[in-house]
């Protein structure tokens, strides 16, 4: 990120003083904390120009405003990697509804059994799949496991080829670390359908991180 102050003080580096700041602080520990793993850097905003700038045109055309192309860097329309949180005033929005539908299409296709410090959490999850929420989501944390520093080739080896075939249909815009995580999710338990849900989750609550700290 390019402010320094919060990446030192999410990084225990530097101390968090001011009053307001406190809760913010608490909030994207928590979050970053649903992450298998996290790496935060500092780049001054004069070496990271254009992602700044793609940033807030995206922030901008999900605001409305914005929508043509930005004239100062001539980048073009940015279209946003996962689907936007509904808003909510006071809690956090349910997972999108969409993807509750996926239970019926996968559900024929290979399970896994849940790895044993995840299995009480995955079995309640599985319980109100349907209903979940995000909230229901984020309490389900892996830690470090011998799935987290596995990267995509060794996990498609260790996923069944149909199970790899529905997770890339129904996620056909995403990027390798991405099915990456869901591949994670899959192998610790979850069912496909739920590692997906799971995984866009993650991605929408580390979205909305980054644009409140850039409103800042």
């Amino acid at each position: 990120g390019d402010s320094q102050l919060v990446i030192n003080q999410l990084k225990g580096t530097w101390r968090v003083k001011t009053a307001h700041l406190r809760p913010l602080w608490t909030k994207a520990k928590s979050l970053l904390n649903q992450f298998d793993s996290v790496q935060l850097e500092w780049i001054p905003r004069a070496q990271n120009s254009e992602a700044d700038a793609v940033a807030n045109q995206a922030m901008d055309q999900r605001k409305g405003v914005g929508a043509v192309k930005n004239k100062a860097t001539g980048l073009p329309k940015v279209k946003p990697a996962v689907p936007k949180l509904a808003e909510q005033s006071s809690e956090l929005p349910k997972a999108k509804p969409s993807l509750a539908k996926l239970a019926e299409q996968f559900s024929k296709l290979p399970k896994v059994k849940p790895v044993p410090k995840l299995a009480n959490q995955i079995s309640e999850l599985i319980a109100i799949a349907k209903n979940a929420g995000v909230k229901d989501f984020l309490k389900l944390k892996s830690g470090r496991d011998e799935f987290t520093s596995k990267r995509l080739p060794s996990l498609k080896e260790m996923v069944p080829a149909a199970v790899q075939n529905a997770i890339a249909s129904a996620m056909a815009d995403a990027d390798e670390s991405t099915l990456a995580k869901v591949y994670r999710w899959y192998l610790r338990g979850l069912p496909a359908d739920l590692a997906i849900r799971k995984v866009q989750v993650d991605l929408e609550v580390s979205e909305k991180i980054i644009q409140r700290r850039q409103k800042r």
